[in-house]
Parts: structure tokens; C-alpha cells; sequence
């Protein structure tokens, strides 16, 4: 007959029950780099769908924006036209039975000669539907000359093109063409003229101005209002200018979200490189890019995303960029491991029922019962 003592199992008892509680309270085992690797998978997703609406929301922005403004300066054209336009038919009703013809015509013409507008860059042009030069204010010298034959940097005959667009029902209208830049009179740029037809002397007037003048007016604003677009901790929106330079670079901001003094220069090491990548980019049609950059927060080189638009049809370049972490949850930062993961709990409690068992083995049986 075996014996079994009581005293020894009530002793063991209290150590299975803690064992049991330690298993049931234990973490289970957490593989953070795991986790990590997979919450920064996610957060790569999320950054590039993020940076892709916002990229996508300011080329369209910039492009409304110069649709509308090259649509204002068409009316404006029209305005000032208009109004030139109106001041030789009063000149003209006013003096016709009472001054000589000669003398009339100068003073319809010379009515237009002095006047300014769009910062100086505008003014009035009459031309003979013939193709002779009547008022070329900026070029006095020329007047009398036939230009049927003058032509732009790429072809166009600009007389001839003024001429057909005032012979056109209505008599008045809109022509696209090159001329010299006030900047640089070597080289032309895009210019948009209104004229209209002057039946009594059969002239055509017009006005014109250059449209990257507008434009630059137009990238200034923008400037302003895609500066002040911020998304995460880091997000911002980045903007070349027609010649390349660079208008908006937002790696460059400050923790405040200020530009850094000095201002942006891509003349230097990984700024240039940088910049030199997502032009690349741009220039092969867009795309989702990473790469290495102080985090503004912290100083510390971290990972961050870019979503690049292709280039426009003026040359311009237009992303948005963001640090990775920005789209990190807050749980996946510097998580600890917890203590009491399962597998330290059930290492101590084997090491309890170990030593319960231990000790109830030593101690004397007092009561016994009888099996």
C-alpha cells in the first residue's frame, strides 16, 4: 500500500495556482521588428496615395489658375482695346468734316501714342490693312515701314496673322504670336494681341501683352497659397519655375515650418542631387521616389517619399514630399517589451512548482492516509 501525504500536496498546491495566474497574465511574445518592418510598409502606402492627391490636387490648382488668369488677360486685352478703340472714333466723328485728312490721321493715331498699361509693358498698336506700320510707339522709326513679311522665331507671320483676325467677321479678335522680350531683346517670347478693325481708315488697332509676364504673376500667387499647404509633420508642396529654378522646396522648412534662412539653394551636395532626382522624374513622366533626409523634428536622416507630377506643358515641376514617420500611428514608436511575456512566465512558473515540489518533498508527513 502506497501512502500519500496530504500535507505535501497542499504545499504544491499554491504553486499551480500561481503558475496558472502567471500564464494568464503573461504578454504574449511580440516580434517588434516584425511589427515594425510591417507598420512601415503600411505607412510607405499611405504616404504615397497621401503625396499622390496632394500633388495631383496642386498641379491642377496651378493649371485652373493660369487658364483663368490667361482668360482675364484676354479680357482685359479687350478692354483696353475697346476703349483705344472708342477714343479714334471720337476723335475721328469729332474732326471729320471740319479738319484736313492728313491732319485728322495724326491726331487719331498720335490719341494712342502715350498710353501705358500692365506695368508699362502695354501699349497700342495700329497697322494698315495693307500691312504699313501706322503707330509703333516703342519703335517710332519703323512707322511707315510694311512688315507683310515679318515673321517670329518659329515662322509665324505676325502682320499677316493681325491682319486676317481684323478682316474676320466681326472685325476683331484674338492672335497668338513671338516678339521680343522687354527682359532680353534677344529672344522672344509668347505674346497674345487683341485687334479690332478701324473701318475709316482702314486700320486694325491692338494691344498685346507677353504671357509669361502673366504667368510669373500667376506662379508668385501660387507660390503663396501652395507654401501655406501642410500635411503631417513634414508634408509640403515643392514647385519649379518654367526656367527651372526652384520656386517651392519644402525639405527645406524648419521644424516651425518656416523656410530656413538663407533660403533654398540647390547648388550644394544632397540639395542638388535631390533636386536633380525629382526633376529626372519629373522629366520621365512622375512617379513615387524615396530617399534620405533630415527629419526637420529631430535632425536625425530618416526615409522620405515624394510624389512627383510629369512636367507640364510649360516646363514647370511640381511634387509633394513628406517624412515616412509622418504616417507611422503613434503606437509604433520606441515600444518597450513588455516583462512578462508567457515564456518568462512559464520559465518562473516551472521554477515555482519546482521548488514546491522540492520543498514538500522535504518536509515530514504527519498525516497520512491509506491507499
Amino acid at each position: 500500500m502506497k501512502t500519500f501525504h496530504v500535507s505535501r500536496f497542499i504545499a504544491v498546491i499554491p504553486s499551480i495556482v500561481l503558475a496558472g495566474v502567471l500564464m494568464l497574465s503573461a504578454v504574449p511574445h511580440r516580434d517588434l521588428a516584425k511589427e515594425r518592418a510591417f507598420a512601415e510598409g503600411a505607412a510607405r502606402q499611405d504616404a504615397e496615395q497621401t503625396l499622390r492627391r496632394e500633388a495631383g490636387q496642386a498641379a491642377r490648382y496651378l493649371s485652373v489658375q493660369q487658364a483663368v488668369a490667361l482668360s482675364v488677360l484676354k479680357q482685359r486685352l479687350a478692354e483696353h482695346v475697346d476703349s483705344g478703340y472708342a477714343v479714334m472714333g471720337s476723335i475721328y466723328r469729332a474732326g471729320k468734316d471740319i479738319l484736313p485728312e492728313d491732319k485728322l490721321k495724326a491726331m487719331v493715331r498720335d490719341s494712342l501714342r502715350d498710353a501705358r498699361f500692365f506695368e508699362g509693358r502695354g501699349y497700342f498698336f495700329i497697322d494698315g490693312m495693307d500691312g504699313e506700320v501706322v503707330l509703333m510707339p516703342l519703335h517710332p522709326s519703323r512707322e511707315g515701314d510694311m512688315l507683310l513679311d515679318n515673321r517670329d522665331d518659329q515662322g509665324t507671320y505676325i502682320m499677316r496673322g493681325l491682319i486676317d483676325t481684323a478682316a474676320q467677321a466681326g472685325g476683331k479678335g484674338y492672335f497668338t504670336y513671338r516678339w521680343f522680350s522687354p527682359q532680353d531683346k534677344n529672344t522672344m517670347d509668347e505674346k497674345v494681341a487683341y485687334v479690332r478693325y478701324f473701318a475709316p481708315y482702314d486700320w486694325l488697332v491692338g494691344a498685346g501683352e507677353y504671357v509669361p509676364a502673366v504667368e510669373q504673376d500667376i506662379v508668385a500667387e501660387a507660390v503663396t497659397r501652395m507654401d501655406a499647404v501642410r500635411f503631417g509633420a513634414t508634408g509640403g508642396i515643392g514647385l519649379s519655375s518654367s526656367d527651372g529654378s526652384v520656386a517651392l522646396f519644402p525639405e527645406a522648412r524648419s521644424a516651425a515650418g518656416e523656410e530656413l534662412t538663407g533660403g533654398v539653394d540647390v547648388s550644394e551636395g544632397a540639395t542638388q542631387a535631390l533636386w536633380q532626382k525629382i526633376s529626372t522624374v519629373a522629366a520621365e513622366g512622375g512617379g513615387f521616389i524615396t530617399y534620405s533626409w533630415p527629419n526637420p523634428s529631430s535632425g536625425r536622416w530618416e526615409e522620405r517619399g515624394a510624389w512627383v507630377e510629369s512636367v507640364t506643358a510649360n516646363g514647370r515641376v511640381i511634387y509633394a514630399s513628406a517624412h515616412i514617420s509622418d504616417f507611422l500611428p503613434p503606437q509604433q514608436g520606441e515600444v518597450p517589451e513588455p516583462f512578462l511575456t508567457r515564456l518568462r512566465a512559464l520559465s518562473v512558473a516551472l521554477l515555482a512548482v519546482a521548488a514546491s515540489l522540492l520543498i514538500a518533498w522535504m518536509m515530514p508527513g504527519r498525516h497520512e492516509t491509506q491507499l
